[in-house]
């Protein structure tokens, strides 16, 4: 089993949407932001730069962002 290098932390709470830094695990820096994108209607990654991230952190990611879609369209049934 993969242990996870990075932890979301929700840091605003919008009407329709939130804002989530993307954290180190072990040293607490923020390492991107997902964010609500609206031209494109959906949350996107907003890597820092001089960052470096690995398929399974970015599977993370990935997944993190389509709950946080999942979780949107349920609430707007």
């Amino acid at each position: 089993m993969t242990k996870s290098y990075i932890v979301f932390v929700k840091v605003e709470e919008k009407p329709k949407t939130s804002i989530y830094e993307v954290r180190s695990r072990s040293s607490g820096i923020v390492l991107a932001i997902v964010k609500w994108y609206g031209p494109w209607r959906k949350y996107c990654f907003y890597p820092r730069p001089e960052t470096v991230w690995n398929n399974t952190c970015m599977d993370e990611v990935s997944e993190f962002m389509l709950k946080l879609m999942k979780d949107r369209k349920e609430i707007r049934k």
